[in-house]
């Protein structure tokens, strides 16, 4: 009988060929972050079968859509420079064009926060030989942060440093980046129309355990962060 690591398994394989596929085919914001997010439920669904092999390649799949979704928010028409910041044409160029949708959506409405979109951004500059060469370098999780560390080090070598910089920098545990990423986390939670997302669960079939999985992650993490905010209280 097939556990639940040989499903998550079976579920990341089986999509991840034709969600790569879609990444470079996509040519609109939002269509790339519906593949992100599912790669995202992918990824946890793997996590919690303890299938490392499999999270890591819903990894993979999640940081190759946030570098199609950089490239394509670094394609925007930079908006004119001078002019009142307020006017509504210089805030219709600071927005989002979904080809699907003659209405133009901003960043947030897309579920991108600023962090985000400045990151993603960065992605889509690393270079392919550097980015496919973390790709392939399975020895530390995979993570649009770590593709970027690994960029800026590449560059560093390649400029003169002085003597007194040339001492190798400690390196951040990946736990504590995580941690401060959750920032990320909140600001699009606050933006969810929970109860809709919990019945489009189970609206999918095979899929209605991440209703009940939801909930019960929902009552540990609030408990874990209730207890960081009393302890570390100002």
């Amino acid at each position: 009988m097939p556990t639940i690591s040989d499903e998550a398994t079976a579920l990341v394989d089986l999509r991840y060929q034709a969600m790569c596929r879609a990444i470079a085919e996509c040519a609109a914001v939002d269509e790339v972050k519906d593949i992100h997010d599912k790669a995202m439920a992918l990824e946890v669904y793997a996590r919690q079968a303890n299938n490392f092999e499999a999270e890591r390649t819903a990894q993979e799949i999640r940081v190759r859509a946030a570098k199609r979704i950089g490239a394509l928010l670094n394609e925007r028409p930079a908006p004119a420079k001078g002019g009142d910041r307020k006017s509504a044409e210089y805030q219709r160029s600071r927005e989002v064009t979904i080809d699907s949708d003659p209405h133009p959506e901003t960043l947030r409405a897309l579920g991108i926060s600023k962090n985000q979109s400045s990151q993603w951004q960065q992605l889509a500059a690393v270079p392919d030989e550097t980015f496919e060469a973390v790709m392939a370098d399975k020895s530390e999780p995979l993570s649009a942060q770590r593709v970027l560390n690994v960029h800026r080090a590449n560059q560093a070598t390649k400029e003169p440093v002085e003597v007194e910089s040339t001492k190798s920098l400690k390196r951040m545990h990946p736990d504590a980046l995580w941690l401060w990423g959750l920032h990320e986390v909140t600001e699009r939670i606050v933006k969810i129309d929970i109860d809709a997302m919990l019945e489009e669960m189970t609206a999918h079939e095979g899929y209605e355990f991440m209703r009940s999985d939801t909930i019960e992650n929902a009552r540990e993490l609030g408990t874990i962060l209730s207890s960081i905010g009393e302890k570390y209280n100002a």
